[in-house]
C-alpha cells in the first residue's frame, strides 16, 4: 500500500475507508491493523467547548442533519451550542430538533 501511495500522490489527501462484510471480519481487522503500524493516532480532544460545539458542524457536514436544522441553530444559538442561556428558546429548540438526529 506505501508503494501504491508513493506511486499514486494524487490520492494522498482523500480519506481511507476499510469495510467488509460476512467473513471479511476475520481479515479485515489485521489488514487494518497493518495499515496504520507505524501511525500515531492521539486524542483529538484539545478543548471541550470547541470539540462539542463542533459537533453540530460535522453533523451538517456528514448530512446527519439538514441544512435548515443546521441554518435555525446556526441563527438561533450563534454558532455556540455549548452552555446555552436557558432563556433562550429558539436555541434550545432548535439543538432539540439536532439531537432527534445524532442521538
Amino acid at each position: 500500500m506505501k508503494q501504491w501511495m508513493i506511486e499514486h500522490p494524487q490520492f494522498l489527501s482523500v480519506q481511507l475507508f476499510i469495510a467488509g462484510d460476512s467473513y471479511a471480519g476475520i481479515p479485515i481487522p489485521l489488514i487494518t491493523k497493518k495499515i496504520i503500524d507505524g501511525y500515531l493516532i492521539g486524542s483529538p480532544v484539545t478543548d471541550s467547548s470547541i470539540d462539542r460545539n463542533s459537533k453540530v458542524e460535522f453533523a451538517h457536514g456528514m448530512a446527519l442533519i439538514s441544512d435548515e436544522i443546521y441554518e435555525n441553530a446556526r441563527r438561533s444559538c450563534k454558532e455556540n451550542y455549548v452552555n446555552v442561556d436557558p432563556e433562550n428558546a429558539a436555541c434550545s429548540a432548535a439543538l432539540g430538533d439536532i439531537q432527534m438526529f445524532i442521538a
